[in-house]
Order: C-alpha cells, then sequence, then structure tokens
C-alpha cells in the first residue's frame, strides 16, 4: 500500500489491509439497531473485526455504549439526549429504553462479547471520562484493543493519562475531529509547524488521526498531502462516515488506513472489490 513509520501502538500493529470499522455497530442488523447487541453480533458476522462506539456514563456512574441522540434525529431517532441519559440510572435505563427491540448495552459487555475485536471509544461527556477510566484501570488486559478519541481533547488526555497512572500501561488515543486534525492538516502544507505538531505526538502518545472523509475525497491534492505527512509521522489515518456507495469507494482509493462507516455491508463489499 504505501510506505509509512511503523505505528508504535499495539492497537494498531498488525493489521496492513485496509480496516472497515463498524461505527455504533453499524446497520447491518437494521438502522433502528444502531448502537445495540445486535448490530454489533451483525457486524462481527459479516467479519469485521473493529467497532466504533461512544460511551455515556449513567447517574450511577455506569459505562453505557451509546451514541444519545446528540443533535443528531438519526439514527435511533427515539433514544433520549445524552444530558438525559447521564441523569438516570442504568437500571431505569435498561428497562426504559430499547434500541431496536434491544436493551441498552454495558460497555463492558461489549468487550465480554467480542474479546477479539478492537474497539475506537469516544467518551462523549465529562461523566464519562471517570467511568471509562474505571472500566479500563480493571481491565487491563483489554487496554491493548482500546484507541480512545474524543471531539475533547481534554476528555481523550485526561482519560489516557490516568489510566496509564492506575496502570502503568499506555492506551493509545486518536486526534478526533476537524478542530483537533486541524494543526496537523496545517502542519502538513507549512513545515515550521512541524516541531509542534511532533511534540504534541510524542507527549499524547497519538496513534492515530480520525477526520471527515470530505477532507480526503473533496481536496484530494489537499487530502494527499495530509496522508502523506501523518503517515510518515507513524500516524494511522482514518476517515468518517460515508456511508454511500461512492463516497466509501472515494475514501477506500485514496489511501486511508481506516474507515468508519454505518453502512457496513457496503463498506465490506468495496474492501473485497478493491483488495
Amino acid at each position: 500500500m504505501k510506505n509509512q513509520k511503523p505505528n508504535r501502538h499495539k492497537f494498531w500493529q498488525g493489521p496492513t489491509e485496509l480496516i472497515a470499522v463498524a461505527h455504533r455497530g453499524g446497520d447491518a442488523a437494521g438502522a433502528d439497531k444502531e448502537n445495540s447487541l445486535a448490530a454489533f453480533k451483525a457486524a462481527y458476522k459479516l467479519g469485521c473485526r473493529w467497532f466504533e462506539t461512544d460511551v455515556v456514563a449513567t447517574k450511577d456512574r455506569k459505562l453505557v455504549a451509546i451514541h444519545g441522540r446528540g443533535y443528531q434525529l438519526r439514527p435511533n431517532k427515539d433514544l433520549p439526549t445524552r444530558s438525559r441519559l447521564r441523569w438516570q440510572t442504568y437500571t431505569h435505563l435498561k428497562e426504559k429504553i430499547k434500541i431496536g427491540g434491544q436493551r441498552i448495552l454495558l460497555f463492558e459487555t461489549l468487550l465480554d462479547e467480542f474479546p477479539d475485536v478492537k474497539v475506537f471509544v469516544d467518551p462523549k461527556t465529562f461523566r464519562s471520562v471517570p467511568a471509562l477510566i474505571k472500566v479500563l484501570s480493571e481491565r487491563p488486559r483489554d487496554i491493548d484493543r482500546i484507541c480512545i478519541g474524543s471531539f475533547s481533547k481534554m476528555r481523550t488526555i485526561k482519560t489516557a493519562h490516568k489510566v496509564k497512572k492506575n496502570t502503568g500501561r499506555e492506551v493509545c488515543v486518536s486526534v478526533l475531529g476537524p478542530i483537533n486534525a486541524y494543526p496537523i492538516y496545517l502542519a502538513a502544507r507549512l513545515r515550521f509547524l512541524r516541531p509542534f505538531v511532533m511534540y504534541y505526538i510524542q507527549e499524547t502518545n497519538v496513534g492515530s488521526i480520525h477526520v471527515p472523509y470530505r477532507w480526503i475525497t473533496n481536496s484530494p491534492k489537499a487530502g494527499r498531502k495530509l496522508l502523506n505527512y501523518a503517515q510518515h509521522l507513524g500516524l494511522k489515518v482514518a476517515v468518517y462516515t460515508p456511508n454511500s456507495p461512492k463516497t466509501i469507494r472515494a475514501s477506500l482509493i485514496n489511501g486511508v488506513d481506516a474507515v468508519m462507516s454505518d453502512n457496513i455491508i457496503e463498506l465490506m463489499k468495496q474492501i473485497k472489490l478493491i483488495t
């Protein structure tokens, strides 16, 4: 594929092929079941061994693998907002909330059900940070198959720092989203910024950069500079979330390492066609 420095994180060691990531479990079990155990099981049955999930902590500090409605109406348009989820107990949520007929899913259950799967985790609220720290600190065996990335840099760094302090193990983190990734995007074009970017990567244990797929597909020249620079640094590049056959294929053929999609059936199909 491309010539790049080896990634130092155990999370990324091994794979050389294009990676399909089931975003929120994907919709192979039906769009209404995204974020449920049924969704992840359907993706696993297709051969997907990389998942993405957001996590939210409940009032009683249970960590649930769920996106919450956020500002979106789809998928799971009937879910409570994240702000409402965090003020309810897990006992209440598992009885009252169903995702496509499925009970709300604990993050620990997701890890237990799929011990050979690697998981990208986004702590979606500040309360989810101590809950995620607690889970990983109690399960050091799972740290090498976790990559933490949040649109809040503070949540990412705090989680990784505390997990290392508690376990002595480094957890892989990602630079997630346009705002966090923009310095790397600029450094790909402006050499004088590169020492600052290198320092940040070394200090925060970054293993990958996750950007909207349009950064790569809509401006191929700028996208190629970003890819070349990130991969030169030893970072993997993942894009989110192309869902149509056209955008999935455009993302795959531009040289990224991983693609996160809800349309996991199409993503797996396109990877087979390309490779």
